[in-house]
């Protein structure tokens, strides 16, 4: 086995020469893509709607929903995006249609995404009146540092309209609004410029504190959190 070191430079070439089926179009978005993956929740490289915030292909904003301790609403949240606000309405509707609510979790935990109007609309919703809230009694909020952008501004939200309390870790400090800038192949980059304010105050830089912190290891948490029935 040859022990040659190749510099950084180098390895594009050798994964053009040796990569089969690699050619210079799919280096180059391979090597964008590992770039921005670099700077997560700051940097965003998407396609398809011009306003930016449009469900790329496989992603869902809610991820699961169900009831837990027999009347507890449980709500997972993937990505905040336009329509969350009325996927938690109709979702609700749906559980309460069945059983009877004395409570609701949303988990943010590990969520995301970019449009800040959609987080302040679904915080708006879970702190309406209780005629037209999704579900009656407590609510609470799961945060950590893996909740990022427009999921801390709902947590934000949700805190200033007294909707409920904040449980977990601080959030990841990523709530800011994108510059966007088109691609000449007509794709978009969503670069994090400037820290989103919520009457008149922005989510701290070292993240969104909860009303009551949870501590833990962060991998046994999501651990627990992908399969916490295992």
């Amino acid at each position: 086995m040859k022990e040659t070191i190749y510099g950084r430079n180098s390895v594009y070439e050798l994964l053009r020469a040796n990569l089969p089926g690699a050619t210079d179009a799919t280096l180059n978005r391979a090597a964008v893509a590992g770039l921005v993956s670099q700077f997560p929740g700051k940097v965003v490289w998407v396609g398809g709607a011009a306003d930016g915030t449009a469900l790329m292909s496989g992603e869902t904003r809610l991820s699961q929903a169900g009831i837990i301790e027999s009347n507890v609403a449980y709500l997972r949240v993937s990505r905040v995006a336009a329509g969350l606000a009325g996927e938690l309405a109709a979702t609700g509707r749906m559980l309460t249609a069945s059983n009877k609510i004395a409570g609701a979790v949303l988990d943010l935990r590990y969520a995301g995404g970019e449009d800040y109007g959609a987080a302040e609309e679904a915080a708006g919703l879970l702190a309406g009146k209780k005629a037209s809230r999704p579900f009656a009694g407590p609510q609470v909020i799961l945060v950590n540092r893996g909740t990022h952008g427009a999921a801390e501004t709902l947590a934000a939200a949700f805190r200033a309209a007294g909707a409920g309390l904040i449980l977990g870790s601080p959030t990841a400090g990523e709530a800011m609004t994108f510059k966007e800038f088109i691609l000449k192949d007509g794709e978009r980059l969503l670069i994090a410029t400037t820290p989103v304010e919520l009457e008149g105050k922005t989510v701290p830089p070292d993240g969104l504190k909860p009303d009551i912190a949870i501590p833990g290891n962060a991998d046994d948490e999501r651990a627990f959190w992908q399969t916490p029935y295992s």
